[in-house]
């Protein structure tokens, strides 16, 4: 039995390198055994769930109910190993978490890093169903017991570490963003070495992402490829632990203006997220993708999946002030001018302006043609100085530049412009640019032509006139498929979605689908420009 334990052991993290395959031959060898195999499990189990949950997960539910079932041990590692499951349930992990603490509380020898553990499982699903204020007072909870708890400095280094992440990602779905970080960062430092690369994706993930955040150029890309560096070779990206990270990728991608590349990863973001706390950040991705091909109904729904999802959280201003900031965007682009203007009355400022009242009030100024009010609202964000954050003043100054040309001080207009050129080609930054409209940002590129400008921001200028070519010809369009073509000519016979699902035989999702690849295809945004740009291009036949 010691042999086999000694074997097994090289597939625990810490005790030699294993693949699952490894992993799952060898726990099988406990087939016959069950005894054998509950009291490996109960030994190793918080050691295999950092790099092989499901595999634990597997083998703990081969077992009969009667090994596992009144086993605190079991139980929580059953529930640990949940927020892996896709998608994750964590009711059922609150379950699991029940059935221990009631197990425990009828024996008399329970360890206390047990009781620590089950605390710590317990504010992760209460985080993951948005219960942030219970979440946060269990987390701290922990940590004040940690410090009166005997037990060995490296266990309790590695309890501290998951109890300050779990802190740390709640402050940050509250909007405590330097909290958060503090939090984290401690977290990733008294983590390193425990074995536990799950923690360590999560963790970079969430420093990603409010670095990202707090409007930050440069770093959250930095944590990403951390968190990708920490998770090569194994599948943990794939998982819950990487949604952090993999919803920074994606905004990062958005922002850059590498909307090919985060297209291609939607299904990833939403196969990973299900279940979690980091679904309406998803939601909230996909819908500024959705932003970004000019289909704002779509980004409506999204974020409208977003908001739904929040109905159940506590304390969570951060994802509603995400929420409503975009969505007050998105209505500007289809002309909703009065319920975006109620939209942004509800936004208030963070501490670093990154989530800034003044960037959706300069848009909807410059929307309705009030131009110098969005220089108003741009001398007041650069009177904040450092405080501001560079991520959203650059919208504004680019806004500002704009109004600028459209009250025809074109020399202010240019020297604003070439400064927001610049500042792209050393950020990467070109979503930016798309707030203002199109045929105005055309002539103040084309008028970058006769100007003296470096290499690097003539290919911003490039890359950007390359987005905005003029379609002047049905040949210069993205053909439209077969299926294509026919839901076209429903929309221009005025069939809505749902009609035009009954009528097709097919899903509401799929015609919706279909609708958004079309309005891409022509380049529109609503209905009534579909049905123009068709006509204008003979495709209504």
């Amino acid at each position: 039995m010691i042999e086999t334990r000694m074997t097994i052991l090289r597939a625990v993290p810490g005790h030699g390198a294993s693949s699952t395959a490894d992993l799952e031959e060898r726990l099988t060898s406990f087939a016959e055994s069950p005894l054998d195999a509950v009291d490996f499990l109960e030994t190793y189990w918080s050691e295999l769930v950092a790099e092989h949950p499901l595999v634990l997960r597997s083998h703990i539910m081969s077992l009969p109910e009667q090994y596992w079932g009144k086993n605190p041990s079991l139980l929580i590692a059953l529930a640990s190993t949940n927020r892996f499951c896709h998608p994750a349930n964590p009711f059922a992990a609150i379950t699991y978490i029940d059935a221990a603490d009631r197990a425990m509380s009828k024996s008399g020898t329970v360890s206390p890093d047990l009781m620590i553990v089950s605390l710590i499982e317990r504010a992760t699903a209460y985080r993951a169903i948005g219960r942030l204020d219970e979440s946060l007072e269990l987390a701290t909870r922990v940590i004040s017991e940690l410090n009166a708890a005997t037990m060995p400095v490296t266990r309790r280094m590695a309890l501290e570490a998951l109890a300050l992440a779990q802190r740390g990602i709640c402050l940050m779905f509250r909007g405590e963003l330097e909290a958060a970080r503090r939090d984290l960062s401690h977290a990733l430092r008294l983590g390193e070495g425990s074995g536990s690369r799950a923690l360590d994706v999560e963790v970079l993930g969430c420093l990603a992402l409010l670095t990202y955040f707090s409007g930050a150029p440069a770093v959250p890309g930095d944590y990403v490829a951390l968190a990708r560096a920490a998770s090569e070779g194994t599948s943990i990206m794939r998982t819950v632990s990487g949604a952090p990270a993999l919803v920074t990728s994606f905004l990062l991608a958005l922002d850059e203006g590498r909307v090919d590349e985060a297209e291609a990863a939607v299904d990833e973001l939403r196969r990973v997220s299900p279940g979690s706390e980091y679904d309406p950040l998803t939601s909230l991705a996909i819908g500024l993708l959705y932003g970004g091909l000019n289909v704002h109904l779509d980004e409506l729904d999204e974020l409208e999946h977003m908001q739904i999802a929040l109905r159940e959280w506590q304390s969570a201003p951060l994802l509603q002030q995400l929420h409503d900031a975009h969505r007050s965007n998105a209505l500007i682009s289809i002309g909703e001018f009065s319920v975006a203007r109620e939209t942004i009355g509800r936004l208030t400022a963070d501490e670093h302006h990154a989530m800034c009242p003044g960037r959706y009030e300069a848009r909807l100024a410059f929307a309705v043609g009030d131009y110098d009010a969005v220089l108003r609202i741009a001398a007041a964000c650069h009177a904040l100085g450092d405080g501001h954050s560079p991520r959203s003043l650059v919208f504004v100054d680019i806004l500002a530049a704009a109004a600028h040309h459209c009250l025809g001080d074109l020399t202010t207009a240019r020297a604003g412009f070439d400064r927001a050129l610049m500042r792209a080609a050393r950020t990467g930054w070109r979503r930016h640019f798309i707030e203002i409209p199109h045929d105005r940002l055309r002539r103040m590129l084309d008028e970058t032509r006769s100007r003296h400008l470096s290499e690097d921001a003539r290919q911003v200028v490039e890359e950007l006139s390359e987005t905005l070519r003029p379609d002047n010809s049905v040949e210069s369009l993205p053909p439209l498929s077969p299926r294509e073509r026919l839901v076209l000519q429903q929309i221009i016979a005025g069939q809505t979605r749902q009609q035009i699902s009954s009528r097709l035989m097919v899903s509401p999702n799929t015609v919706k689908a279909q609708v958004r690849s079309i309005y891409r295809k022509l380049g529109v945004v609503t209905r009534h420009e579909a049905v123009h740009r068709a006509r204008k291009f003979g495709l209504t036949a």
